[in-house]
């Protein structure tokens, strides 16, 4: 809100800098295709949303991070792209740290207990320890 006003005499100011700035005059047609897709808008980002509340933050994540990697890749497959050296040692860098920290979190999890289960055995032996001295 702050920036509200700025932003709308930026805004006057563009519209009338050029013939060709957005919303022209002359742009009629694009304004009806502009509020068409603004109708459109709405969909994916729901269902986006309800698939998200469904997967665990940290496959979230993952997926996000992958992301951009899984473009890239159709880009150079799909749409035949030019790809040099350079792109494909940032491309083996950013799968190596992916990779690295995905293992990094999982690392702990699978080598010691929860703490519910660490309590319940401590629970267990310490049940033992008392039929034991009795």
């Amino acid at each position: 809100m702050i920036l509200a006003p700025a932003a709308v005499a930026a805004m006057a100011w563009w519209w009338g800098a050029s013939p060709t700035s957005f919303p022209a005059p002359t742009l009629g047609d694009q304004r009806s295709g502009c509020s068409a897709s603004a109708r459109r808008r709405p969909l994916p980002l729901l269902l986006f949303a309800l698939a998200a509340r469904k997967l665990s933050l940290t496959t979230l994540g993952l997926i996000q991070y992958l992301s951009p990697t899984i473009q890239f890749l159709l880009g150079i497959w799909l749409f035949h792209e030019p790809f040099s050296a350079n792109p494909a040692g940032r491309l083996r860098a950013d799968l190596d740290r992916a990779r690295a920290l995905h293992a990094r979190r999982l690392a702990p999890a699978r080598a010691r207990p929860s703490p519910r289960r660490r309590r319940a055995r401590e629970a267990l032996a310490g049940g033992d320890r008392l039929r034991r001295a009795r």
